[in-house]
């Protein structure tokens, strides 16, 4: 007589068939899925290149930047072309979706001329990227053979050309001179300087200038003196000063400076000597003045 099957062989059957069932839909509704995802990332693809990279509405036209003493928007004689710099990324009109170009590339390309600051570059839609930038101006001249160059307020190096061998054209008409620099090979235009003679004659020329109570000279020359942490100044009597000689010199220490600038408009304002041609208001020789 046959045997009937077992109430656990039945069992065991049963959830056999379910559990084949189970993954048969989990892989069908998985391969689904993966179908969906390829299906929307193949229509978002098409999107973008339809809708996004090739829409011509987006394309570069135009580059608005200012027209400065050196820079111009286009090419102008004798001046550097921003166009023509952003050419050397790619960047051209007609050339690129205006989404797709790389502001911050564009704008540390033009952080590497050297006498450019405050520089914003941004986009706007459709397609215009717009330039805004300052030029640097010199302070003072740095005369030191094949190195010489500019400062200007903040401390950074000017060239006297730019790379493409173009000369800068700068208003140079009465500024200081500085001479005997130490290590003019350390020198580097487009950089800050951290000389700490250079920065002292920068700050003299910055609080002589705005200084409202010298009525007496301006500063022609400032010779830096390494070995004794002193700068000697060449003044220039202004019109009615009788105090300093013509190219009197006055002998400033590198620290304390605006200490001794009141001590030298204190010594202008009450001496009665007239053609003072050697004054020191360093505080370490402490001399006042000679004739």
């Amino acid at each position: 007589m046959a045997r009937r099957p077992s109430s656990f062989s039945t069992l065991k059957t049963t959830t056999a068939s379910k559990n084949t069932s189970r993954t048969v839909r989990h892989v069908i509704m998985v391969s689904c899925a993966l179908v969906c995802l390829f299906l929307l990332a193949f229509l978002a693809h098409v999107l973008w290149y339809k809708l996004y990279v090739n829409n011509e509405a987006l394309f570069l036209e135009n580059i608005n930047a200012p027209e400065t003493n050196n820079y111009a928007p286009k090419k102008v004689a004798g001046k550097i072309s921003i166009e023509t710099i952003l050419s050397e990324l790619g960047v051209e009109a007609g050339s690129k979706n205006l989404l797709t170009i790389n502001m911050k590339a564009i704008r540390k390309r033009l952080e590497a001329e050297a006498i450019l600051k405050d520089i914003q570059v941004r986009r706007q839609l459709p397609d215009t990227i717009e330039i805004s930038f300052k030029e640097r101006y010199p302070r003072a001249r740095i005369i030191c053979g094949p190195n010489s160059c500019f400062i200007d307020d903040d401390a950074v190096l000017l060239p006297f050309r730019h790379p493409s061998g173009k000369p800068l054209q700068y208003n140079v008409a009465g500024i200081p001179i500085i001479t005997a620099i130490t290590n003019p090979d350390k020198l580097v235009p487009g950089k800050k300087t951290n000389d700490k003679h250079l920065l002292a004659a920068l700050e003299l020329l910055q609080i002589t200038d705005i200084n409202k109570n010298n009525v007496y000279f301006t500063i022609k020359q400032i010779q830096l003196v390494d070995t004794q942490e002193l700068l000697i100044v060449r003044l220039s009597p202004l019109p009615g000063c009788t105090v300093f000689a013509p190219d009197a010199e006055v002998i400033f220490p590198v620290t304390g400076m605006q200490k001794a600038l009141e001590r030298l408009l204190f010594i202008a304002a009450n001496v009665k000597e007239t053609n003072l041609k050697t004054i020191d208001v360093s505080y370490k020789n402490n001399i006042p003045f000679t004739h």
